[in-house]
């Protein structure tokens, strides 16, 4: 969901979507954004609500604010909503505060924003996010450093990128999701896998 908000004219359905209690706040969020999210196939698993839920080819028309109350009713990784921040209309600058995250996560977040570049900054409120709307981003190579919600969304911002772009140390996707490279490949991605060389 994160790469199809993050991506213009995209056309992308995912089934199954937890749509509970922990991620209200984003969806009503990213509502708010001017992102257009049509839920339907409306079930219960788990004891989770869940719906398949279609992105089709609308960027954030507005800031994207998760602050306050609704921060609390998301689970979303800040990487993965930062890369949807990075694609508001320019001139527009999101704040972003969920729960769970360090000084030193915060940091290499900016670090590998500004790679592509996006500027962001940490503030007493939260993360801000510069948009940059339909722009391309820049071609670059970063280091995930072994933090898998970074790897993911360097990976999504390469989609938007102006050439190819390369993430070290990726490997620790596995642990998080799978079936990403997949996923990716399936959404029409031309993605690759290489092995790190040898110490």
């Amino acid at each position: 969901l994160g790469a199809a908000l993050a991506t213009p004219d995209s056309d992308v359905t995912v089934r199954g979507v937890n749509v509970g209690r922990t991620q209200s706040g984003a969806i009503e969020a990213l509502g708010d954004a001017g992102c257009h999210l049509m839920l339907d196939a409306r079930a219960e698993h788990l004891g989770q609500a869940t719906a398949n839920v279609r992105i089709a080819g609308h960027l954030p028309t507005r800031e994207f604010a998760l602050i306050d109350e609704r921060a609390q009713r998301s689970s979303a990784p800040l990487p993965c909503l930062a890369a949807i921040a990075s694609s508001c209309p320019q001139g527009h600058n999101s704040l972003l505060s969920p729960p769970g995250h360090t000084g030193a996560q915060t940091n290499k977040l900016i670090e590998t924003l500004a790679a592509f570049g996006v500027h962001s900054q940490s503030s007493q409120d939260g993360l801000l996010v510069e948009g940059l709307g339909a722009s391309p981003l820049r071609a670059c190579v970063v280091d995930a450093a072994g933090d898998p919600d970074i790897a993911m969304m360097a990976s999504a911002l390469g989609l938007r990128a102006t050439g190819p772009c390369q993430v070290l140390h990726a490997d620790c996707i596995s642990t998080r999701y799978p079936r990403f490279v997949a996923t990716f490949r399936a959404l029409g991605a031309r993605i690759e896998v290489h092995e790190a060389p040898s110490p």
